[in-house]
């Protein structure tokens, strides 16, 4: 953006529009890490707790019931043959989880990775709203700003598709800039990826080119998605917690069947 400012002439508002469009997207994206905090604290105790389970308690549980020679029911053998399996080969769980790590890292990094990640992105319930959503956003945002600020559109959708993440996003700006080279409307090059933008997205582009006041209505597109970036953020965090809360119930009923059960079964039979 700074780049197209000093070609256009126009680099003291290119600097005001950006720093006024960094300050949006940090509020946006503080919003959407302040909406997943708590999600991520549930997911992360569960993980601890399991790990503790597997390494302090079950080990114990499993000398105990073999030292009477219990019958146990299947769930109970399980959970404890899981418990003794971590234990005896906790490095294959490490190892495991570095290439892990690594293959998915590699996979982000690669071309193919990306259009599998992204793809896959853009099909995931409830997911996909919020990444078409943020996206369009940014991309609206970036593509406002940059018009606002006297660069021409050819030039500013081809900087936009260097701050879009999604690949898929990326691509129809690439593509789009190619079309508005060649005469046709921002609107009609967009339309191509409707399957990609939220529904009435390129609707109001379209109405933005009749009315001559595109960057104004881009403006004021952005603030919307903004909004319902925050608000997919929310609902989705307020879909999780619940579902992890069950989850984490289901995983101590199982638990309590299993173990408590049928230790106080060898109990009462001593």
């Amino acid at each position: 953006m700074i780049e197209a400012g000093e070609e256009s002439g126009t680099l003291e508002d290119v600097l005001a529009v950006l720093a006024l469009q960094l300050e949006k997207e940090k509020e946006m994206n503080s919003k959407i890490q302040k909406a997943l905090i708590y999600p991520g604290i549930l997911l992360g105790v569960m993980l601890v707790v399991g790990v503790c389970l597997a390494i302090f308690v079950l080990p114990k549980m499993n000398t105990f019931f073999s030292s009477l020679h219990a019958d146990l029911p299947l769930t109970t053998k399980v959970i404890l043959g899981s418990g003794d399996f971590f234990m005896q080969y906790w490095y294959f769980f490490l190892v495991g989880l570095f290439v892990l790590i690594l293959v998915f890292t590699s996979l982000v990094k690669s071309k193919t990775g990306r259009l599998l990640i992204d793809g896959a992105a853009l099909k995931i319930p409830l997911v996909s709203s919020l990444v078409k959503k943020s996206n369009t956003a940014a991309l609206i945002r970036s593509l406002s700003s940059l018009l606002f600020a006297g660069v021409p559109l050819i030039r500013a959708l081809e900087i936009t598709s260097g701050i879009v993440s999604n690949f898929y996003f990326k691509q129809a700006l690439v593509v789009t800039s190619k079309d508005v080279e060649k005469g046709e409307k921002l609107s009609v090059g967009l339309s191509a990826f409707r399957n990609i933008f939220p529904y009435g997205a390129i609707e109001m582009v379209e109405i933005g080119e009749e009315t001559g006041k595109t960057s104004v209505i881009l403006k004021k597109l952005a603030e919307f998605y903004e909004e319902e970036v925050t608000d997919v953020a929310e609902n989705l965090s307020a879909i999780i917690e619940p579902v992890m809360i069950v989850v984490i119930g289901i995983l101590v009923g199982v638990f309590a069947v299993s173990i408590i059960g049928p230790l106080y079964s060898v109990l009462g039979n001593v």
